[in-house]
């Protein structure tokens, strides 16, 4: 007979997975529980596993907020992405002097936001201006408010 194996973090009863399974986990050495049935509509940013009684339960608003922060995995993550969007940038005759120079500035602002001794949430505030004026993180950094509602830029040019 299968399982619904849920993986979780011991300390916070917050879920990072699951799997079906009959075997032994395939993630050696993290917490799980093992469900007879799947539970349906199990979200790792709405529930969590109650470490007292070790039944999946919806969490507090307190932890759905706390839930949905970025992390700093998602924070270097959004750093790599916009370095890899913005090569395309330097392919000969794409730019002119000005606007090259701009945006090695600017890709060199983002390598550098890491080293500032910031927390991954304030790197965020501290995201550099692209210089065409979008927001390349306008969705990561709504999820830092209450509402997280993402952050719009009209780019320039654009209405």
């Amino acid at each position: 007979m299968s399982n619904f194996r849920v993986f979780y973090d011991p300390a916070t009863g917050r879920i990072s997975g699951h799997e079906f399974s009959n075997t032994p986990s395939t993630r050696d050495g993290r917490a799980h529980i093992d469900l007879e049935q799947p539970f349906d509509g199990l979200y790792h940013l709405k529930h969590k596993v109650d470490l007292a009684t070790g039944s999946i339960v919806e969490m507090t608003d307190a932890e759905k907020y706390e839930a949905q922060l970025p992390t700093e995995h998602d924070v270097r993550a959004a750093v790599f992405q916009e370095l890899t969007a913005t090569d395309s940038m330097f392919v000969p005759g794409r730019l002119n002097k000005k606007d090259t120079d701009a945006w090695m500035d600017y890709r060199q602002q983002l390598r550098d936001l890491s080293k500032k001794g910031l927390s991954h949430t304030d790197q965020l505030h501290a995201w550099p201006a692209r210089p065409d004026g979008l927001d390349a993180i306008g969705l990561l950094r709504g999820r830092t408010r209450r509402t997280a509602t993402p952050n719009r830029v009209v780019p320039k040019g654009r209405k």
